[in-house]
């Protein structure tokens, strides 16, 4: 099963010949036999030991190239008579590095096996019949130490997580938290823009060394088997605009897309800006120092609902800017999402706040957005906005020690600390009044001098009173405190997203049908689990009167007594189970189905329970809500 999976994987098998007979040629000859689905010309590409054991019933391996999308070869490892050939395979729109693995026989380059990539190593695959040690008898003993590593990893994971979450952070997190506060300086728009704006000549030079110049240093890059691609010389320059646009710009002109780094590699590795061909077009647009990409769309065929996440980069901005940028806010505006014929698809009205985080070198936001009316007749998105940032201006600063409750100057500001401990309060005063955009950072530090992990920051702001409130693992023994204005640079964006789906769609939404006094009803069955009185659980009937699957469920929940009388009241949410492919319906069309709650907030002396559905979202994007 594990060969078939691990040939599966890649949908691809091995190949052979070429007029040059060079590891390379060979590859690209698997790859096109694979391609065609042509097994002789499969065949000639292996060794005969492979050919004659591949052949075996029950060896597990098959040539399927149905779902290979595209392939990239790079440049051999030669060492003697033996090859390595590394491969960037796109199957199902899923790109996976592998290589493989060549001897010379007789002067000509037959293949022998592959390798995978795997836990930040490679997994050998030998199609010359070794293949039954490895995955025979060797496979328990992989499979138990892999166990093994598996729980003690997760242990030591939990563990540490646990640790940094009560100290605020690793000593790397706060390393870096207190980088940022020493960086944050007043930056005017004139400094911003020197920053990420790029005055870089390319025309003539390798684009190799017009990537790494673009990139700067806090990003790192990974050729891969597109190294051949980045010898060329480049005839582009770039002035005036920002390192995420011109990077677009030089791949585009080389046949790649970039891929950006996201989250954390296995391993120790470091993620790395990669590349891929660029065989589909992308939806991005660029707006100052942003890139603003479609990193994904859903679309609910035949629902007419889907979900469309945009993804807001930053690279080169200022480290000041970046620092003053720690703080909920609404990164993305988006004025307009609709189609061609000018319907909103998503709800104009709606903020989308999110903390901007500082990932490999960028400052990166992402924001979702839940889609309606998606029509047969709607084959394009017009996704119109602004992304906005903070710039630090009239920065006052003051150092606190020892750190003790009182008042006292930062710049223009006047800070007021009414407790000194874990649990830190200021207020904030300025002659003229304070803005409500101000912000406040903070560095403490423990009686050592050594800086202290942060649990919990944020500036709040009614009207003319602004306040901060700070809580640190332990009382610091001083503080620093930094203030500043933070001014707003907004960036106008505008993208056409194709959709894929649309002839899958509803040409038209049905008009809502149902009985009675709501589309939905809900009958209380008895009494579930009381045994722990924070959850309790109560036993549901729901009934769907409506010609439409209910997606979710906006219910009052009326606790009573033994005489039926109300002893409290509560909100509650009913959605569906959860699984791999999200949210199930609560109730199908006319369907009725019985449930467990939890309900909350329940008192201990509750004998009945009274459910009045004030909402219903259905699985089409429409609402019905109680008059």
């Amino acid at each position: 099963m594990l060969r078939t999976f691990a040939l599966a994987l890649l949908a691809l098998t091995v190949s052979c010949a070429g007029s040059a007979n060079e590891p390379a040629d060979v590859a690209k000859t698997l790859f096109e036999a694979v391609r065609d689905g042509d097994e002789a010309g499969i065949g000639r590409t292996l060794s005969a030991q492979a050919r004659t054991y591949m052949k075996e019933e029950g060896s597990g391996f098959s040539f399927k190239g149905e779902s290979l999308d595209a392939y990239e070869i790079g440049v051999a490892d030669i060492q003697g008579d033996l090859a390595s050939v590394p491969v960037h395979v796109t199957t199902e729109g899923e790109e996976k590095p592998m290589s493989l693995k060549m001897r010379r026989d007789d002067g000509q380059w037959v293949v022998t096996g592959m390798a995978v990539a795997f836990g930040g190593g490679e997994l050998p695959i030998d199609f010359e019949g070794g293949m039954d040690d490895f995955f025979g008898g060797a496979v328990e003993g992989i499979a138990n130490e892999m166990a093994n590593e598996l729980a003690s990893g997760m242990q030591e994971a939990f563990t540490g997580a646990m640790s940094d979450w009560e100290n605020g952070g690793s000593e790397e997190d706060i390393a870096a938290a207190r980088q940022l506060f020493e960086e944050l300086r007043t930056v005017d728009v004139v400094a911003h823009d020197a920053a990420w704006k790029i005055d870089v000549s390319g025309a003539g030079r390798p684009a190799r060394q017009v990537l790494a110049e673009l990139t700067g240093p806090d990003l790192r890059v990974d050729e891969g088997v597109h190294a051949a691609h980045f010898d060329r010389t480049t005839g582009l320059d770039f002035h005036g605009i920002s390192r995420l646009e011109a990077i677009e710009s030089l791949t585009a002109e080389l046949g790649l897309h970039p891929v950006y780094p996201t989250g954390v590699a296995w391993g120790d590795e470091i993620p790395a800006l990669t590349f891929t061909p660029a065989e589909t077009p992308r939806s991005v647009a660029f707006a100052g120092p942003f890139s603003i990409e479609v990193e994904e769309l859903i679309e609910n065929a035949p629902h007419a609902t889907g979900e469309l996440t945009l993804t807001v980069r930053a690279l080169g901005l200022a480290p000041a800017v970046v620092a003053a940028n720690r703080e909920m806010a609404q990164v993305v505006d988006v004025a307009e999402l609709e189609s061609a014929a000018g319907e909103h698809r998503a709800d104009p009205d709606m903020q989308y706040l999110g903390t901007p985080a500082h990932e490999h070198g960028m400052l990166v936001d992402r924001t979702s957005f839940d889609l309606v009316g998606l029509l047969s007749g709607v084959e394009t998105l017009t996704i119109a906005g602004k992304v906005s940032i903070a710039l630090p201006a009239d920065v006052g600063q003051v150092r606190i020690a020892p750190f003790v409750e009182g008042q006292w100057s930062a710049g223009p500001w006047t800070v007021k600390a009414t407790t000194a401990g874990e649990q830190n309060h200021f207020e904030l005063a300025r002659e003229g009044g304070v803005p409500e955009s101000v912000r406040f950072a903070f560095a403490p530090d423990d009686a050592g001098g050594r800086p202290l992990g942060i649990l919990f920051s944020t500036t709040n702001a009614w009207g003319d009173d602004v306040s901060a409130d700070l809580q640190t693992p332990a009382m610091p023994a001083a503080l620093g405190i930094k203030v500043f204005d933070a001014q707003t640079a907004s960036y106008a964006f505008n993208i056409e997203v194709p959709l894929a789906r649309f002839s899958e769609q509803p040409s038209e939404l049905a008009a809502l049908a149902f009985d009675g006094d709501a589309p939905v009803g809900i009958r209380f069955r008895g009494f579930g689990d009381r045994s722990n009185p924070e959850f309790p659980e109560v036993q549901l009937s729901i009934e769907n009167r409506s010609n439409k699957a209910a997606e979710r469920v906006q219910a009052t929940f009326e606790y009573t007594d033994a005489g039926g009388r109300v002893l409290e009241s509560f909100p509650h949410t009913l959605t569906g189970e959860f699984t791999h492919e999200g949210h199930q319906p609560v109730a199908e069309a006319h369907a009725t189905e019985e449930t467990d709650e939890v309900a909350f907030f329940m008192p201990k002396t509750t004998q009945g329970l009274r459910v009045q559905v004030e909402q219903v979202e259905f699985v089409d994007g429409t609402r019905w809500e109680r008059e």
